[in-house]
């Protein structure tokens, strides 16, 4: 007994020198052969007499390399080409199967499935004394808070489309046809319809609840870009996106027609937005720094931020 407490005594004293002096065993030592105290290695696939070669280097420079012993050595280059012409950490070197790994450190599980772990690439892993108590998520408590009724919308410029998309789970709903190249749509605050600017002169007005076009407002002298909803949704504030006769134009919502126009200071405005009250529309510019502020009461430029 006595023996067997001084023999224990020793092990231990040999375990904390060994953790003490910063000295570890490590996987990749044995496997591709480099020493973990040494700084960062790299890896770098490169194509010899038209096969690929894998090789290891320091600080990532190539003239500084080595051979690595790994299955594709040998192979035609146009395999991984994807991988070569950079560097290469150990994890990416794994992950692409790049490695030869020696069976003496493969462990049973390793040996007999396809799959790749932590506990099985590292045999001698071991889990910790006092894991962190965090719960482990699982499918389950996440899938029950997903609603299906959840959506949004998609502006597909070049295509002359608006996508409707579900996003729990993610998936395309509809395909909705509207006026060439739409670029920024709004919802009104109940939801009901969705208004999209198209640059070629026009705003359409889809419901949401069916997804279709209810009716497209033809501007045919404007080019709409920028939207804005007032929150009672009773009006719609567009950018006229050109340098000549730059302004902010105003939609009746409920009656689909055009009320009056803005004139701004500033050359192609884009982007319009409402302070929460409504009382205020803010417009930036494509090409300056000047944001204009438009009293949305009297439709007129109050003021302007540079």
């Amino acid at each position: 007994m006595k023996l067997f407490s001084t023999i224990l005594v020793l092990i231990l004293a040999a375990t904390a020198l060994l953790f003490a002096s910063g000295c570890s065993w490590d996987f990749w030592s044995y496997a591709v052969g480099y020493d973990p105290e040494e700084p960062t290695p790299y890896f770098f696939l490169t194509c010899e007499s038209g096969t690929l070669q894998l090789k290891s280097s320091r600080y990532g420079i190539l003239e500084l390399s080595g051979p690595v012993d790994s299955p594709i050595n040998g192979m035609d280059c146009s395999v991984s080409t994807e991988l070569q012409g950079r560097p290469l950490t150990a994890s990416e070197v794994l992950h692409h199967g790049l490695v030869s790994i020696p069976n003496s450190v493969r462990s049973p599980a390793r040996a007999a499935s396809s799959s790749s772990s932590l506990i099985n690439e590292f045999a001698n892993l071991f889990p910790l004394m006092f894991p962190p108590g965090f719960p482990v998520a699982d499918r389950g408590k996440v899938m029950p808070g997903c609603d299906a009724t959840i959506g949004t919308y998609l502006v597909n410029h070049t295509r002359g489309t608006v996508t409707s998309l579900g996003l729990c789970p993610l998936r395309v709903l509809k395909t909705i046809p509207v006026r060439s190249h739409p670029l920024q749509l709004q919802l009104t605050p109940d939801g009901s319809t969705l208004l999209v600017t198209s640059y070629d002169g026009a705003v359409t007005f889809i419901d949401t609840a069916t997804d279709t076009v209810a009716f497209t407002l033809n501007m045919p002298i404007y080019n709409p870009s920028g939207i804005a909803i007032s929150p009672d949704g009773t009006r719609a504030y567009l950018t006229h996106y050109l340098d000549i006769s730059p302004s902010l134009l105003v939609i009746d919502i409920p009656n689909r027609r055009m009320l009056t126009t803005i004139p701004l200071p500033g050359q192609y405005p884009r982007v319009v937005a409402l302070t929460p009250d409504g009382s205020q529309a803010w417009v930036n510019y494509y090409n300056g720094n000047v944001v204009t502020i438009v009293d949305t009461l009297t439709n007129a430029v109050s003021g302007s931020l540079n």
